[in-house]
């Protein structure tokens, strides 16, 4: 059978209209994960970073590692990496207002496939990353530029 002859039939044509389905990273539930909380102190008193961390099958599978600061008791962001929606992403946030500076800075995009191989490589980059520029998110964070 040889090729129809001509334009091609309406039903013929490949729809352009529809939108693939846009597949991003999504965790293991919960439930199936041990989820971590640890604090680290930092030099300066009233600092630490809160490092949260999901693990499945022996790998980080999820985490949010938060520089914060005690501020008339209360404990309030200064900065983060975590992954979230798909992407490994940074927040810078601002003492008076609690905006984030940099509103989702990516680092870098966790692929739907093999995406736990990045996240766990991504978490000792992040946490090797907070607490090597701590003093810079605090500065920024005070409102000087870093």
């Amino acid at each position: 059978m040889g090729k129809t002859k001509g334009r091609p039939r309406k039903n013929d044509l490949v729809d352009m209209s529809i939108i693939p389905e846009q597949r991003t990273y999504s965790p293991p539930p919960p439930e199936a994960c041990e989820e971590t909380t640890v604090p680290i102190r930092l030099p300066e008193p009233g600092h630490e970073l809160r490092v949260r961390c999901a693990m499945y099958r022996g790998q980080v599978v999820d985490f949010a590692i938060i520089q914060i600061a005690r501020v008339d008791g209360d404990w309030v962001n200064v900065a983060k990496i975590d992954c979230d929606r798909g992407v490994v992403h940074r927040h810078q946030y601002e003492r008076d207002t609690g905006v984030d500076l940099w509103d989702h800075r990516p680092l870098c995009e966790i692929p739907p496939d093999h995406g736990w191989e990045v996240v766990d490589r991504w978490y000792d980059e992040a946490l090797q990353m907070m607490e090597d520029e701590w003093e810079d998110n605090l500065r920024r964070w005070n409102g000087d530029a870093a």
